[in-house]
């Protein structure tokens, strides 16, 4: 799961106190490979807040993931 839709139940499980932040990205991890900045978003998720990832974060994680985007569009 990737993207939007590995985030999402991240952030719902969080806020609603069903999961730790730390639980619902190994969660994440079970289904398939989050990108970095995916990990970054699931890691510093709140009950109240979620944190965008830094653009460092951010521009590194598109790096590395680019390959595996590039083989996808076939």
């Amino acid at each position: 799961m990737s993207g939007a839709p590995g985030r999402w139940p991240a952030a719902y499980l969080v806020r609603t106190g069903e999961e730790s932040p730390a639980h619902a990205t190994l969660r994440n991890l079970a289904v398939g490979p989050p990108s970095i900045e995916q990990i970054f978003y699931a890691l510093s998720l709140g009950r109240h807040h979620a944190r965008q990832p830094p653009l460092p974060v951010v521009a590194v994680s598109r790096l590395v993931d680019a390959p595996r985007r590039m083989w996808s569009w076939r």
